[in-house]
């Protein structure tokens, strides 16, 4: 199944047919016909080898002749919780590059100084489902926009939560590298800020409610880079500790 062509259906098992759009690359862009075998995923955990039973532009019907469990091999949930730049590009290349790397859940803050008020929710989830499809996964990360942080800080649940910052306080703890605080094997939530950091008020309470202040190291990276940055580490720690 591994080499066949791979298309995004989520309600496959129900409808047993692809989404227009994908119908439209399967039947136009590729020129797939009747009888061919192709590869789809509900985005759910679960590859399905199928063949083409009716082509058209438009609706690309479907037979299923199996499923298989697709295994993430990362261990918990991973959750980035970021403000986007002003720069769309920038955040929509960042969220390419999460879901090849492996997360759960990506999430588009509002804060203080947030550069970007409103995030345009459709387009990030097709570059998260030509991601998902590209790096071969069966999971498509849960995305949400344009959460308060206070709520978000409020309501998140994760036994270790963390926040890159660079804010200088006395009335904050030290900041430490991630794989002196994550254990390897829980459900992370990492905060990563805007442009101009997160301010003295959310990085305060993000630590009133359980967030643990952490550095990425002596570069003072952009937003996009710092949100990579944390996902890799959390990724080398876990493989660490599998060894």
């Amino acid at each position: 199944m591994t080499d066949l062509p791979l298309f995004y259906a989520p309600d496959i098992e129900r409808d047993f047919c692809l989404p227009p759009d994908e119908s439209k690359h399967c039947i136009r862009v590729l020129r797939m016909a009747e009888g061919d075998r192709i590869k789809v995923t509900n985005g759910q955990g679960h590859f399905f080898e199928s063949v083409i039973t009716e082509a058209s532009t438009n609706k690309c019907m479907l037979k299923l002749n199996g499923k298989e469990k697709w295994h993430k091999y990362w261990t918990g949930t991973i959750t980035i919780a970021i403000s986007p730049t002003k720069n769309a590009d920038r955040i929509e290349w960042l969220a390419e590059k999460l879901v090849e790397l492996g997360i759960d859940k990506l999430v588009m803050l509002k804060t203080e100084h947030s550069e970007r008020k409103r995030t345009n929710k459709e387009r990030l989830e097709r570059i998260i489902v030509s991601a998902m499809k590209q790096s071969l996964k069966a999971q498509k990360p849960l995305l949400e926009v344009d959460v308060p942080f206070d709520q978000f800080a409020g309501n998140c649940t994760e036994p270790c939560k963390l926040i890159a910052h660079c804010v200088d306080s006395d009335e904050l703890p030290s900041r430490q590298l991630p794989h002196t605080i994550y254990q390897g094997n829980e459900d992370v939530c990492i905060l990563i800020g805007p442009e101009g950091d997160f301010s003295l008020k959310e990085v305060s309470l993000a630590t009133e409610k359980g967030f643990k202040g952490m550095t990425l190291g002596e570069s003072r990276l952009r937003t996009e880079t710092a949100a990579l940055s944390a996902a890799q580490w959390i990724h080398v720690i876990q493989h660490i500790k599998r060894q």
